[in-house]
Formats: C-alpha cells, structure tokens, sequence
C-alpha cells in the first residue's frame, strides 16, 4: 500500500533499476510519440507513448533513441526521434503539467 502523498510516478521510479543495457533515462516531451520498429518514419499503425512517459535510453543512431518504456507491466522497445525526448532529471510538478 502506497502512502498518501506518493504518486504513480513515484511508485513507478521506486520500481525502477538501471539495466546494464541502459546508457541513458529520458522523458518523452510531446504530446505523442510514436514508437517505430526502425529508425526510420514510416506509416502503418504503431504504437506510441505520451508526454511525461519515462524511458531506458538503448541506443542513438543518427537523430534517434532506441529506447524501453518503463511504466507498464508490458516493457515495450522501440525508436522514437530523438527530438521527442526531454532529459529526465525529476518528475514535472503538477502545477507545471498542462
């Protein structure tokens, strides 16, 4: 049971331990991000994350981030462009967050 004044943000950190496979953490910092099985824009449908989700850094390639997202039950990989990450240094206050 989580206390009162703990978020699920908090509880997802707390959750959390580095992989030896990680070389970075970031956020995604739009609205949406779709996350692509290539680094490469290509159409179908795909799966994405939204803002303020927190991901494992894989891997960069040329303007793009291989990453893990971290807040599910299911850990899912994929690339997303680098320019849809915001570094992750403390969760957004709540007064921040639109």
């Amino acid at each position: 049971m989580a206390a009162g004044d703990m978020t699920r943000e908090d509880q997802i950190l707390n959750q959390i331990s580095p992989g030896p496979d990680w070389i970075g953490v970031g956020m995604v910092g739009d609205k949406r991000a779709v996350l692509r099985a290539k680094p490469a824009e290509t159409g179908g449908r795909t799966p994405y994350l939204v803002q303020y989700d927190v991901v494992a850094i894989l891997q960069r390639h040329a303007g793009w981030a291989r990453v893990r997202f971290l807040g599910s039950k299911k850990q899912s990989t994929g690339w997303l462009r680098e320019t849809k990450l915001a570094a992750f240094t403390a969760w957004p206050t709540r007064e921040a967050r639109p």
